[in-house]
């Protein structure tokens, strides 16, 4: 017995030495420690709290042992520490540490497994090392899963951390919906429920969640350019912060200088310049002077001295930033890098071009090696700003590529962002990045118009640029056309009711009492537009990908085109010279692309834009003169005509020799004229020499072969009865706008003759079901309850709102005499929508607007609501459907953009007042030669020579456009 004791003894004293045991006493003075280390942490004192971090480590180990739970959380608080001071080796190392001894108890502790693999990820996340970053954020989000009961604000937290992750690594349509989610569950938990009330429990904690969940979200929004929404929330999450912190928190601190940079960016100096400077001076007094977090605030101010032109006091700055970052992060880590970017584009304002090259280059080659990778966004920007120091010393080579390669990851970007955005944050984001296109356009113009494959290079970008918003808008309707999803069908719906109900509440002058809810229901309904445009966007993200206009370029599209055609692609530009560095003006660039053997991409120089566009404006008068019974001057028309067909013409008929047919696609100004009806002096039309069609852009040519024979119903609505009184009693609370309240629309019976004759060409080719309504059936509640006909023909009077009034004839089937109306009671009223400002007008329209209804005013962002997917042909056979507002690169904004958004294969317009009489004619001929089998674009143009035999004047016979597929 005794030798078994001392068996056991031996055993004991030899065997593995467990963990030690520590008193609750202990256990609990470690955990005070540990939290005093945090609050030192928090406050900034960071070199106490790393020796106060240690001290508990130490007393850890001595406790607990090196394997136990509360020793790793104490390797974790010496970790955060040195992440925080810059330490980043010695901080991994601790994390490393920490995580390995909790991964042998993650069974029994999955909570602290997670958060350990979080705080290893977040640094790896910042020095860059985004693959395992990823990685174990991933693990975290798995294993918290797994907790029970579940904790919502852990998961929560993680994703939102990916969120930043994916944000650092420019994967913005992945991190938004993690953002969002994030800040939508922490602005409910800050909430007080009722027992919190009753308790008059602190909301703080949950508060200051909210607040930098609101932070994250702004981030984003301002790599994404929604400035508004970055605003609002950058502004609310410092005020929280305000009323909750001390002025010299670190977290207090960080919101003043988002809002100085947000602040600094857009316009407001002064605010920027305050915030900024009391950033720097409180991040000195709390960091010291060698904290990276100093060195970000210091770049910061220092980029707001450089707008002032304070260059000197800039680079400065600049520098101090740059030795701390290089220190504390290294050479190459992403936020040293983008403050070397940024002395380097001080040293180009200063016109220190050498200095900013090797520096830029630098930089460049720092970027490409570093975790990024060559496709980040920032790579882009460094490109850039090299491309410009090398123009700027004539080395137009080497810019050339780096820009071209730069705007090949900005096409990745923009086409991560639109799956995310609404079209108007579509269009703002594409205004600063159209700069950059045009730029590129213009160097290439400038420089090298002359080098083998710059011109194909060129239009290979202007084609993935140009029109690129109506197309992403345009892919939820591919979307809808081939899906069986009813939840997106349903989507579909809604939004094209708002679209209806908005329309109308616009054209609204509210009475004074209700003008604020008037608005406020404006505001909601413009809110959920934009979600489900954005929904709608993202759901669509597979289509978008299919036909990513990064597949599409010049060779694709000479491709595409028929034998013995050619493709015409015009832009405008800034007339850059680089040496000096200066913009003259602007002007009119065309690309000839064309089916002739052996045929390269060329690029012509058309002179300045003010010049061309004068004379269409010009052209546009003396036609409006013929329609509204003015002094017309056939002479002074033909001599503009023969002055435009110099310029714009004239230049591009050595390289189309050979070639019938041209494909157009205009730009700016070039969008109100028909090229049908220039020539030269003495020479035939270019409507007797060319059949002519017209694209928003090369892309379009893609689609048109993807749909079959047009069949199903043909819809004829015509001749209105504009005074039908319809059903419905009056709101008694609005009325719209003045302007559009005193117009009225007289009847044109010879659209009923047009219809007609129309009506019986379908029926007896027998290939459409043909509804023909016209006096009282002539509806709006007609028109979109039909939807999806196979061809559909509108003839009535259309409209489009200008600045000034012009008028024109009653025997014409337009008006253009409405002055935009200005209503302080109601801003929204005021039609600053584009595609308010046109449309055509039915049945009931002039009892309606004199009770201050809008029913029978079928704007474009009514028409924007149709489903016309199938739709073969749509003819608005009225005056100026082509017109509207315009916008160089992105088209017209009207009932043209209105239709083919809507889904419509081709669309037949109008430039200008067309007269009633002739019009009919025309529109019989076209159908009649269709009816014959000609294709649309052959039929319109026969039907127009035609018309030119028997009324010489362009007016009666040149208005009309084909826009998209020509057969």
């Amino acid at each position: 017995m005794r030798s078994l004791l001392l068996l056991l003894i031996v055993a004991l004293l030899t065997g593995p030495v467990p963990a030690l045991a520590a008193s609750y006493e202990e256990a609990s003075d470690l955990l005070m420690e540990r939290r005093y280390a945090q609050k030192l942490l928090a406050a900034g004192r960071y070199e106490e709290a790393l020796k106060q971090a240690r001290q508990v480590l130490a007393n850890a180990r001595r406790l607990f042992g090196t394997e136990h739970r509360d020793t790793a959380m104490s390797l974790d608080t010496v970790a955060a520490i040195l992440r925080k001071m810059g330490r980043f080796d010695e901080s991994e190392r601790y994390f490393v540490q920490a995580l390995q001894i909790v991964r042998a108890h993650r069974q029994e502790a999955p909570a602290d497994y997670a958060a350990a693999l979080q705080n290893l990820a977040g640094l790896y996340r910042e020095t860059g090392r985004y693959t395992e970053s990823e990685q174990l954020y991933r693990e975290a989000i798995e294993t918290l899963k797994t907790v029970e009961p579940k904790d919502d604000e852990a998961l929560i937290s993680v994703y939102g951390n990916l969120a930043v992750l994916y944000q650092n690594q420019g994967r913005y349509a992945e991190a938004e919906p993690l953002l969002k989610a994030e800040y939508e569950w922490a602005l409910k938990a800050a909430q007080p429920d009722a027992l919190s009330l009753r308790m008059h429990l602190s909301m703080d904690r949950q508060r200051l969640f909210l607040a930098d969940r609101m932070s994250s979200l702004a981030g984003l929004y301002l790599k994404m350019r929604r400035i508004r929404e970055a605003t609002e929330l950058t502004a609310a999450a410092l005020e929280i912060k305000r009323q909750i912190l001390k002025p010299d928190d670190p977290r207090l601190i960080r919101e003043m200088n988002n809002l100085g940079m947000i602040y600094r960016d857009n316009g407001r100096p002064q605010e920027a310049e305050g915030l900024l400077q009391q950033a720097v001076a409180s991040a000195r007094n709390v960091y010291g002077n060698r904290h990276p977090e100093l060195a970000v605030y210091l770049d910061n101010l220092a980029l707001l001295l450089q707008r002032k032109e304070a260059y000197a006091q800039a680079e400065k700055l600049q520098k101090e930033a740059i030795s701390i970052s290089a220190h504390s992060l290294g050479g190459s880590h992403p936020t040293t890098l983008m403050q070397r970017n940024n002395l380097a584009v001080n040293y180009l304002m200063q016109e220190r071009y050498a200095a900013a090259e090797q520096l830029l280059h630098d930089i460049l080659t720092d970027s490409i090696a570093g975790p990024t990778g060559t496709h980040h966004p920032e790579v882009a920007t460094r490109m850039t700003n090299l491309a410009d120091a090398l123009r700027l010393q004539g080395k137009h080579l080497e810019a050339h590529r780096l820009q071209t390669e730069a705007l090949r990851i900005k096409e990745r970007k923009r086409d991560d962002l639109f799956q995310l955005l609404t079209e108007q944050q579509k269009l703002q984001y594409l205004q600063e990045e159209m700069a950059f296109v045009r730029l590129h356009l213009a160097h290439t113009r400038q420089v090298l118009a002359q080098n083998p494959g710059a011109a194909a290079t060129a239009l290979d970008v202007w084609l993935r640029w140009k029109g690129i918003v109506m197309e992403s808008q345009g892919r939820y309707l591919d979307a809808l056309y081939t899906t069986n999803d009813p939840a997106l069908k349903q989507q579909f719906e809604e939004l094209s009711s708002l679209r209806r109900q908005l329309a109308g509440l616009q054209l609204v002058q509210p009475a004074p009492q209700s003008a604020q809810s008037h608005a406020a229901r404006i505001e909601l309904l413009e809110y959920r537009k934009e979600q489900l445009e954005a929904d709608l966007t993202k759901r669509s993200a597979v289509y978008a990908r299919a036909g990513s206009a990064q597949r599409f370029g010049s060779d694709e599209l000479r491709r595409l085109l028929p034998q013995g055609s050619a493709y015409i692609d015009f832009a405008l530009v800034e007339d850059w010279h680089f040496q000096p560095l200066e913009v003259r003006g602007l002007r009119y660039l065309a690309f000839i692309a064309s089916s002739r053997p052996g045929a390269t991409v060329q690029m012509l120089d058309l002179g300045p834009s003010d010049t061309i566009n004068r004379a269409i404006t010009e052209y546009r008068r003396q036609i409006a003169a013929q329609a509204g019974g003015g002094k017309a001057d056939p002479a002074r028309l033909a001599a503009v005509a023969a002055e435009l067909h110099s310029r714009l013409v004239a230049p591009l008929l050595p390289h189309l020799e050979g070639i019938s047919t041209l494909i157009i696609s205009p730009d700016a100004g070039l969008h109100l004229l028909p090229f049908e009806v220039l020539r030269a002096k003495g020479q035939p039309y270019l409507l007797e020499q060319y059949a002519i069609s017209y694209v928003a852009s090369g892309r379009d040519m893609v689609r048109f072969g993807q749909r079959g024979t047009p069949h199903g119903e043909a819809l004829i609505l015509a001749d209105p009865d504009y005074d039908l009184k319809l059903a419905g009693a009056d709101d008694g609370q609005a009325v719209v706008v003045d302007a559009l309240r005193s117009l009225q629309f007289t009847r044109l019976p010879d659209t009923r003759v047009e219809a007609d004759a129309i009506a019986g060409l379908l029926k007896r080719g027998g290939q459409f079901q043909v509804q023909n309504l016209t006096g009282a059936q002539a509806l709006e509640s007609a028109l979109f309850a039909r939807p999806q006909p196979g061809l559909l023909h509108l003839a009535t009077h259309g409209f489009f709102l200008q600045d000034a009034a012009t008028g024109a004839g009653s025997a014409t089937r337009g008006l253009k005499a409405v002055a935009l109306p200005t209503v302080t009671a109601a801003p929204h009223a005021t039609l600053l929508n584009p595609m308010l400002r046109s449309g055509i007008v039915l049945a009931g329209v002039n009892g309606a607007l004199a009770r201050g209804r809008d029913d029978g005013l079928v704007t474009a962002e009514k028409i924007l609501g149709m489903r016309l997917l199938g739709t073969d042909l749509v003819t608005l056979s009225a005056c100026e459907t082509g017109v509207g507002d315009i916008t160089a690169g992105e088209g017209v904004f009207g009932l043209k953009r209105a239709f083919i958004l809507a889904g419509a294969r081709t669309v037949v317009l109008s430039l200008w007042s067309v007269p009633s009489r002739e019009t009919t004619e025309l529109m019989t001929e076209f159908y009649r030669l269709m009816a014959t089998g000609s294709p649309k674009a052959t039929a319109l143009r026969q039907a127009q020579r035609t018309m030119l035999k028997n009324y010489p004047h362009p007016f009666y016979w040149g208005a009309f456009q084909l826009v998209g597929s020509p057969d």
